[in-house]
């Protein structure tokens, strides 16, 4: 029994040793390698949420919407104790807000508003009914300007959506992701985009 206990204690550990790599270069904006991190990890020791909702927010920078919902689909059936409790607004983890969250920007991502709004309405559930009201705000007004024309929208977009609203579409109104990997840990990594440049000194001319 001991020995069991032992080599999930390995495993977990090895699996937040990986979630910190991918912390890390999550932070230097290099999502698609962060995403590999997380799946190691995962590989290892699949029963840390942390790692399906920062596997998931990942996967919403670098497009990869459907798969950025399955994500969010694990991490909350690894929390559903929580979720599924009346009043938890004390006992509500952090990463439980985080799936919500993620999932409803990954079905804005696909132009999945409805479904975006009644996900973000989950957030009441966990006692955060003023940042459920603000996201499904943030909805309604995307999708009354993807219908208007008012926001932008590629020519692909344009001819599918006067067949189809509310079809399987990657716009540009996706909200902004706020939540960071482990929640307090930002972006504080920012690349330098100052290039040095040479310029070519015209020869005098020489006065006669």
């Amino acid at each position: 029994m001991t020995a069991i206990k032992s080599s999930v204690m390995d495993k977990k550990k090895k699996a937040i040793f990986l979630k910190e790599k991918g912390n890390s270069s999550f932070r230097l904006k290099r999502f698609k390698e962060a995403e590999n991190f997380y799946s190691e990890a995962i590989a290892v020791y699949q029963g840390l949420s942390t790692l399906w909702t920062n596997r998931a927010i990942c996967r919403n920078r670098i497009g990869k919407y459907e798969e950025a919902i399955s994500d969010c689909e694990f991490a909350l059936l690894l929390n559903r104790k929580d979720f599924k409790r009346k009043h938890v607004c004390e006992h509500a983890t952090d990463n439980v807000q985080k799936a919500i969250v993620q999932k409803g920007n990954a079905l804005m991502g696909l132009g999945k508003f409805d479904a975006a709004e009644q996900v973000f309405g989950l957030l009441r559930d966990v006692g955060k009914r003023a940042t459920a009201d603000s996201y499904v705000k943030k909805v309604r007004d995307a999708k009354i300007g993807f219908h208007t024309g008012t926001q932008s929208t590629t020519v692909a977009d344009k001819n599918v959506m006067s067949t189809n609203p509310d079809a399987c579409i990657r716009t540009k109104l996706q909200i902004e992701n706020i939540y960071q990997p482990d929640q307090n840990e930002n972006e504080s990594v920012k690349k330098s985009k100052s290039k040095a440049k040479s310029k070519k000194k015209k020869p005098k001319r020489k006065s006669k």
